[in-house]
């Protein structure tokens, strides 16, 4: 990952919860945890004093958590996250990291998350197998293998709910806000989350991005079309909701927004551009006046877009039933052969995956295993299922997308 993507996978509210459910072990939930030095308590904490590098601070301790070759050894760890010196340097000569501020921790935080390859289960609400896969990196982790005291599972995901943690195949989580500017000293609150895709909400703009990147972006740009009249804010959205297919209208509306932003601040960076922009309303209204302008100069183009998107509608639809009429009359066709084995293969393994997690439970196995068991089984599930995709998408195909449109996307997202 980079440590764009690192920033965007901080936006998301099941992560920041995750972070809140490592702090619950390894730290505390409080503004003084990013500053813990190992050993400190609610009570009792041992803080370190400058967030401008890592403390460095060795802690002895005498048990046989430090104890190799017979010497007492120590450990550097420190911050909400108890990230040691050797961790911290390697980050930092990774991802360019050249602080340990709370925002610093947060995100060295999540490529830690991301080493252990749990980031995809975590945003996905699916926190078993994510802890599964994090336990050794946090020894206070459900499952851990170091022998130190660990939080249970039970404990583990009331904390994760607490913090606004979504548990997959729950209720869906609610709009984005900004991302708010890197702290001197306390944490800021956790940011708003990013969804994937959700129907238009009035006075909101949805979000039709795919890509990380442009979904960091739209969170910046969004912050200020927040701030724009009723009026503006509803064209927009309206018009962007008028292109859900294609990202590309929005990223350059985005795109516009943020450099009418940097060029009235001065600033280059696209967080300080709309930190500062917020902070003055005459911004605010130049921002707007450029983005509405540039509406206007676009709306040919987004008509002849929409247009595009119709006939391509139409297209899509005879091309699925070209296809579906073809595989009928198809002398070879295997479709119901397919479609049965396909769904007993499913159950199989779901009934062999639901008979091992029962005996894993009467044999009081910890969490960790059944979570690694529950992550196979959702391999192997999206294995079967891409099989099954590839059928579905030979028996009803639909058309590729039109050149035309392609040429004129491009156009808009270079400014032409």
């Amino acid at each position: 990952m980079t440590r764009d993507q690192l920033a965007v996978a901080l936006l998301n509210p099941n992560v920041r919860a995750f972070l809140r459910l490592i702090r619950a072990g390894e730290s505390a939930q409080t503004d003084d945890a990013y500053r813990w030095l190992f050993g400190s308590t609610v009570r009792s904490p041992k803080l370190f004093a400058s967030f401008d590098d890592h403390p460095r601070v060795r802690t002895y301790e005498k048990n046989d958590e430090f104890i190799k070759n017979g010497k007492a050894d120590y450990t550097t760890a420190a911050g909400a996250f108890q990230i040691t010196e050797t961790t911290f340097n390697a980050l930092c000569k990774q991802y360019g990291f050249s602080d340990f501020t709370p925002q610093t921790q947060e995100l060295m935080a999540v490529a830690l998350i991301a080493e252990r390859n749990a980031r995809v289960s975590i945003i996905e609400g699916r926190i078993q197998p994510a802890i599964a896969m994090c336990c050794r990196t946090w020894a206070s982790l459900p499952g851990s293998p170091w022998g130190q005291t660990t939080n249970s599972f039970a404990h583990a995901q009331a904390t994760y709910l607490e913090f606004g943690g979504v548990l997959a195949g729950t209720a869906p989580q609610p709009e984005p806000a900004a991302p708010v500017p890197e702290p001197a000293a306390p944490v800021p609150e956790p940011a708003a989350p990013v969804p994937e895709a959700k129907p238009p909400v009035e006075g909101k703009p949805m979000l039709p991005l795919a890509i990380p990147a442009a979904q960091f972006a739209w969170g910046l740009a969004s912050s200020l079309i927040d701030l724009f009249t009723p009026l503006a804010k509803e064209k927009i959205t309206k018009e962007i909701a008028r292109h859900t297919d294609n990202p590309e209208v929005a990223n350059s509306i985005v795109d516009g927004i943020l450099t009418v932003a940097k060029a009235a601040t001065g600033k280059a960076d696209p967080i300080e551009a709309v930190v500062a922009a917020k902070a003055n309303p005459t911004i605010i209204q130049a921002v707007e006046s450029d983005t509405m302008a540039a509406l206007e100069r676009m709306a040919p183009f987004l008509d002849k877009l929409a247009a595009i998107d119709r006939d391509q509608w139409a297209a899509e639809e005879a091309s699925r039933t070209a296809a579906a009429e073809r595989m009928r009359l198809d002398p070879n066709n295997q479709d119901r052969f397919l479609t049965k084995a396909i769904v007993l293969l499913l159950v199989g393994v779901m009934v062999v995956v639901a008979a091992l997690v029962a005996l894993l439970i009467h044999l009081k196995a910890d969490a960790g295993t059944i979570g690694t068991l529950v992550g196979l089984f959702t391999t192997i599930v999206g294995v079967i299922g891409g099989k099954f995709g590839t059928r579905y998408d030979y028996a009803y195909g639909s058309s590729k997308s039109s050149g035309a449109k392609d040429v004129l996307i491009q156009s808009l997202s270079k400014g032409k």
